[in-house]
C-alpha cells in the first residue's frame, strides 16, 4: 500500500494503542488485523519518528499477544449472525452466483489484489459495528478508476451483484455486502494526485483516508472542511457519498457544498443545485 509519511504515523499509534487495549478498542483491532503491514522496517518512513519507532518496539514484545488477540478478533466476527439469517425476510435477487471463473478474471486483473480467504473475508463482510455480516466470497482492491470499470463492466456483463465499500466505518450496514456481492473496496485507491494552493483545490483518490488528508494539507496551512471521529480510517470517499457533517460543518458547509467534481463508474447522479458541481467525469461500465 502506498501510504504518506503522516499516514503511517497514524496507524503506528493506533497499532501502539491496541496493545494495550485489545479488548476494548474494536477500532484499533480492526486496524491492527488491516494495517499490521504498515509496520515494517523496510519502510523508511517509521525509521523517521520516534512515535512510529516506539510503536513497532511495542508490537514486537506483545507479538504473540496480538497473535492470540487477533484469533479472538476473527471468532468474535465469525459469532456476527448472517444478515441473511437475522432477516430472513429479504430475498436475494436474481444475480449470478460467482463461480471459479468470475474469480479467476478477477485474479487476472488484480495480481495479487483479490481476497478469497474466508477469516480475510470477516472484516469486508462485517459491519463496523458487528451487526450484521454478509457472506462474500471475493474482495477486489482496484488501484486506478479504469480497474474499477473493468471489475463493473465484468460484473454487468455476467449478473454479479456488487457491493462498493470504502473504510467500512459506517453506523448502519451500508457499506457491507447482505448477500454474496462482490465487494469492491476503495482501500488501495489512496494517492493524493494535485493541490493548487492558490485556490485550495485538492484532487485524490476516493481511497484517502480524512486524517492523512488533513495532515498533507496541513504543511501548506490549509485544512479539510470535515472532521469526525472516525477521521483515522474513513475514506474521503465514503464522506462524499454520505454526505458527512461533523464539528465543521456550520463553519465551512456540507460536504456537497465543497465538492467540486467527481470521476464515477457505473451509476447515476443527482444534484441539488445545477452550480454545485462544476465538474463531472461519466465513466459508464459498458464503454469498450
Amino acid at each position: 500500500m502506498a501510504y504518506s509519511a503522516s499516514s503511517n504515523i497514524l496507524f503506528s499509534r493506533l497499532l501502539a494503542y491496541s496493545v494495550h487495549h485489545l479488548r476494548t478498542c474494536q477500532f484499533s483491532q480492526r486496524v491492527l488485523v488491516h494495517k499490521s503491514s504498515l509496520l515494517s522496517t523496510s519502510n523508511p518512513s517509521l525509521n523517521t519518528s520516534g512515535i512510529a519507532f516506539r510503536s513497532l518496539n511495542l508490537f514486537t514484545k506483545h507479538k504473540k499477544k496480538l497473535k492470540k488477540e487477533c484469533t479472538f478478533l476473527l471468532r468474535h466476527y465469525s459469532d456476527v449472525p448472517l444478515t441473511s439469517v437475522k432477516h430472513p425476510d429479504m430475498k436475494r435477487g436474481s444475480f449470478a452466483v460467482l463461480s471459479n471463473e468470475d474469480i479467476a478474471f478477477f485474479k487476472k486483473l488484480l495480481p495479487g489484489r483479490v481476497i478469497t480467504d474466508e477469516s480475510e473475508l470477516l472484516p469486508y463482510n462485517t459491519d463496523w459495528l458487528k451487526t450484521v455480516r454478509g457472506a462474500s466470497k471475493v474482495v477486489s482492491r482496484p488501484k486506478t478508476t479504469q480497474e474499477v470499470s473493468d471489475i463493473v463492466k465484468y460484473c454487468y456483463d455476467h449478473n454479479l451483484a456488487v457491493c462498493p465499500q470504502g473504510g467500512n466505518t459506517g453506523l448502519v450496514g451500508g457499506s457491507v455486502p447482505v448477500f454474496d456481492e462482490v465487494v469492491i473496496t476503495t482501500q488501495l485507491m489512496n494517492q493524493i494526485i494535485s493541490l493548487d494552493q492558490v485556490s485550495g483545490i485538492l484532487v485524490c483518490q476516493s481511497g484517502c483516508i480524512l486524517e492523512a488528508l488533513d495532515h498533507y494539507l496541513s504543511n501548506y496551512e490549509l485544512t479539510m472542511p470535515l472532521d469526525l471521529g472516525a477521521k483515522g480510517s474513513c475514506q474521503i470517499g465514503g464522506n462524499v457519498s454520505t454526505n458527512a457533517g461533523g464539528i465543521r460543518l456550520l463553519r465551512y458547509g456540507s460536504l456537497h457544498g465543497n465538492v467540486l467534481g467527481l470521476e464515477v463508474v457505473g451509476c447515476c447522479l443527482f444534484f441539488s443545485s445545477p452550480l454545485q458541481f462544476v465538474h463531472c467525469r461519466f465513466i459508464h461500465h459498458m464503454e469498450n
